[in-house]
Protein backbone atom coordinates (compact mmCIF):
# COMPACT_ATOMS: atom_id res chain seq x y z
CA UNK A 1 0.00 0.00 0.00
CA UNK A 2 1.44 3.46 -0.60
CA UNK A 3 2.09 5.91 2.18
CA UNK A 4 -0.19 8.90 2.35
CA UNK A 5 1.73 12.43 2.05
CA UNK A 6 -1.93 14.29 2.70
CA UNK A 7 -5.56 14.43 1.37
CA UNK A 8 -6.74 17.67 -0.59
CA UNK A 9 -9.77 19.19 -2.03
CA UNK A 10 -10.50 21.78 -4.24
CA UNK A 11 -13.29 24.10 -5.25
CA UNK A 12 -12.56 25.78 -8.44
CA UNK A 13 -8.79 26.99 -7.87
CA UNK A 14 -9.46 26.99 -4.08
CA UNK A 15 -8.16 24.33 -1.71
CA UNK A 16 -11.02 23.99 0.88
CA UNK A 17 -9.53 21.26 3.21
CA UNK A 18 -6.24 19.22 3.71
CA UNK A 19 -5.70 16.04 5.79
CA UNK A 20 -2.36 15.00 6.68
CA UNK A 21 -1.35 11.37 6.42
CA UNK A 22 1.73 11.06 8.07
CA UNK A 23 3.54 9.66 5.69
CA UNK A 24 1.83 6.48 6.79
CA UNK A 25 -0.63 3.90 4.53
CA UNK A 26 -4.29 4.28 5.10
CA UNK A 27 -5.98 2.42 7.39
CA UNK A 28 -7.37 -0.97 5.99
CA UNK A 29 -10.89 -0.19 6.71
CA UNK A 30 -10.56 2.79 4.42
CA UNK A 31 -10.52 7.17 5.74
CA UNK A 32 -13.65 8.91 5.96
CA UNK A 33 -12.49 12.93 6.15
CA UNK A 34 -15.48 15.82 6.70
CA UNK A 35 -14.82 19.26 4.28
CA UNK A 36 -17.23 22.14 5.23
CA UNK A 37 -18.51 23.45 1.77
CA UNK A 38 -21.22 25.80 4.01
CA UNK A 39 -19.31 28.77 2.28
CA UNK A 40 -20.35 26.97 -1.21
CA UNK A 41 -23.75 26.69 -3.02
CA UNK A 42 -25.44 25.70 -6.30
CA UNK A 43 -23.56 23.64 -8.56
CA UNK A 44 -20.07 23.20 -7.68
CA UNK A 45 -16.98 20.54 -8.65
CA UNK A 46 -15.08 19.18 -5.68
CA UNK A 47 -11.28 18.13 -6.84
CA UNK A 48 -10.41 15.02 -4.43
CA UNK A 49 -6.07 14.84 -4.22
CA UNK A 50 -4.85 11.74 -2.66
CA UNK A 51 -1.12 13.38 -2.67
CA UNK A 52 1.11 9.49 -2.74
CA UNK A 53 4.53 9.75 -0.28
CA UNK A 54 6.17 7.21 -1.40
CA UNK A 55 6.17 8.24 -5.10
CA UNK A 56 5.60 11.29 -7.24
CA UNK A 57 2.09 10.00 -8.28
CA UNK A 58 -1.75 11.09 -6.87
CA UNK A 59 -4.89 10.10 -6.91
CA UNK A 60 -7.51 12.20 -8.40
CA UNK A 61 -11.28 12.62 -8.28
CA UNK A 62 -13.69 14.79 -9.39
CA UNK A 63 -17.07 14.92 -8.02
CA UNK A 64 -20.40 17.50 -9.70
CA UNK A 65 -22.20 18.61 -6.04
CA UNK A 66 -25.78 20.88 -6.08
CA UNK A 67 -24.80 22.18 -2.47
CA UNK A 68 -28.42 23.53 -1.18
CA UNK A 69 -31.40 24.13 -2.79
CA UNK A 70 -31.57 24.29 -6.79
CA UNK A 71 -31.36 20.91 -7.31
CA UNK A 72 -34.78 19.63 -8.05
CA UNK A 73 -36.53 18.10 -4.67
CA UNK A 74 -36.93 19.96 -1.54
CA UNK A 75 -34.81 22.73 -0.94
CA UNK A 76 -31.96 22.19 1.71
CA UNK A 77 -32.14 24.35 4.94
CA UNK A 78 -28.57 23.58 6.26
CA UNK A 79 -25.74 22.79 4.32
CA UNK A 80 -24.39 19.69 4.83
CA UNK A 81 -20.73 18.39 5.07
CA UNK A 82 -19.03 16.67 2.33
CA UNK A 83 -17.50 13.05 3.60
CA UNK A 84 -15.24 11.43 1.19
CA UNK A 85 -13.76 7.84 1.93
CA UNK A 86 -10.51 6.74 0.50
CA UNK A 87 -9.92 3.00 0.01
CA UNK A 88 -6.32 1.78 -0.63
CA UNK A 89 -5.90 -1.14 -2.89
CA UNK A 90 -6.39 -4.90 -1.89
CA UNK A 91 -4.77 -6.36 -4.84
CA UNK A 92 -1.16 -6.79 -5.67
CA UNK A 93 0.04 -4.08 -7.73
CA UNK A 94 -1.25 -3.88 -11.40
CA UNK A 95 -0.77 -1.18 -14.48
CA UNK A 96 -4.95 -1.16 -14.74
CA UNK A 97 -5.97 2.97 -14.53
CA UNK A 98 -7.64 4.04 -11.12
CA UNK A 99 -11.17 3.67 -10.61
CA UNK A 100 -14.02 5.49 -9.27
CA UNK A 101 -17.28 5.11 -7.79
CA UNK A 102 -19.62 8.12 -6.97
CA UNK A 103 -22.46 7.74 -4.13
CA UNK A 104 -25.07 10.50 -4.12
CA UNK A 105 -23.95 13.59 -3.16
CA UNK A 106 -22.94 15.02 -0.75
CA UNK A 107 -20.85 11.66 0.16
CA UNK A 108 -18.19 9.99 -2.54
CA UNK A 109 -16.15 6.97 -1.79
CA UNK A 110 -13.33 6.65 -4.65
CA UNK A 111 -11.46 3.09 -4.90
CA UNK A 112 -8.02 3.64 -6.33
CA UNK A 113 -5.18 0.99 -8.00
CA UNK A 114 -1.72 1.54 -8.44
CA UNK A 115 -0.75 4.20 -11.17
CA UNK A 116 1.45 3.33 -13.90
CA UNK A 117 4.90 3.69 -13.43
CA UNK A 118 5.47 6.80 -16.02
CA UNK A 119 7.12 9.92 -14.56
CA UNK A 120 8.52 12.90 -16.58
CA UNK A 121 9.81 15.82 -15.20
CA UNK A 122 9.00 19.00 -17.40
CA UNK A 123 10.07 22.57 -16.63
CA UNK A 124 8.42 25.56 -18.25
CA UNK A 125 11.00 27.67 -20.88
CA UNK A 126 12.89 30.39 -19.47
CA UNK A 127 12.55 32.57 -21.84
CA UNK A 128 9.49 35.13 -22.66
CA UNK A 129 8.78 33.57 -26.31
CA UNK A 130 5.76 30.97 -26.92
CA UNK A 131 6.94 27.50 -24.98
CA UNK A 132 6.75 24.62 -27.40
CA UNK A 133 4.16 21.91 -26.40
CA UNK A 134 4.62 18.42 -27.38
CA UNK A 135 1.29 16.25 -28.30
CA UNK A 136 -0.94 14.79 -24.77
CA UNK A 137 -0.04 11.81 -23.72
CA UNK A 138 -2.26 8.77 -22.36
CA UNK A 139 0.28 7.81 -19.52
CA UNK A 140 2.19 11.13 -19.33
CA UNK A 141 3.04 12.68 -15.84
CA UNK A 142 2.04 16.16 -16.27
CA UNK A 143 3.08 19.60 -13.68
CA UNK A 144 1.58 22.26 -13.48
CA UNK A 145 2.53 25.06 -16.18
CA UNK A 146 2.73 22.12 -18.63
CA UNK A 147 1.79 23.18 -22.53
CA UNK A 148 0.65 21.00 -24.65
CA UNK A 149 -0.99 20.28 -28.03
CA UNK A 150 -4.60 18.52 -28.41
CA UNK A 151 -7.06 18.07 -31.38
CA UNK A 152 -4.61 21.66 -33.00
CA UNK A 153 -5.33 23.57 -29.64
CA UNK A 154 -2.76 24.47 -26.51
CA UNK A 155 -3.89 23.82 -22.78
CA UNK A 156 -2.03 24.61 -19.77
CA UNK A 157 -1.79 22.48 -17.17
CA UNK A 158 -3.68 23.09 -14.10
CA UNK A 159 -3.29 20.46 -11.75
CA UNK A 160 -0.12 17.99 -11.45
CA UNK A 161 -1.40 14.83 -12.54
CA UNK A 162 -0.38 11.76 -14.92
CA UNK A 163 -3.03 10.85 -17.84
CA UNK A 164 -4.54 6.93 -16.68
CA UNK A 165 -7.56 7.26 -18.62
CA UNK A 166 -7.67 8.10 -22.33
CA UNK A 167 -11.14 9.88 -21.70
CA UNK A 168 -8.93 12.80 -19.49
CA UNK A 169 -8.15 15.29 -22.47
CA UNK A 170 -7.80 18.13 -21.89
CA UNK A 171 -11.33 19.31 -23.44
CA UNK A 172 -12.64 16.84 -21.16
CA UNK A 173 -10.78 17.72 -17.91
CA UNK A 174 -10.84 21.74 -17.54
CA UNK A 175 -10.07 21.27 -13.69
CA UNK A 176 -7.41 19.90 -14.96
CA UNK A 177 -6.02 21.97 -18.39
CA UNK A 178 -6.82 25.47 -19.56
CA UNK A 179 -7.27 26.79 -22.96
CA UNK A 180 -4.48 29.16 -24.38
Amino acid sequence: MHRTLNWEYFIGGTRVAVFDGGNNPPPQGGVSHTVDLSEYGGRQKLLAVWNIGDTVNAFYSCVDLQIGSGGGGTPITTKPPVTTTTTPPTKPPTTTPPTTTTTTAPTTTHSHQPPLSTTHSHQPPATTAQPSAGAWTVGEHYTVGDIVTYNGKRYRCLQAHTVYDPGWTPTAAPALWQAL
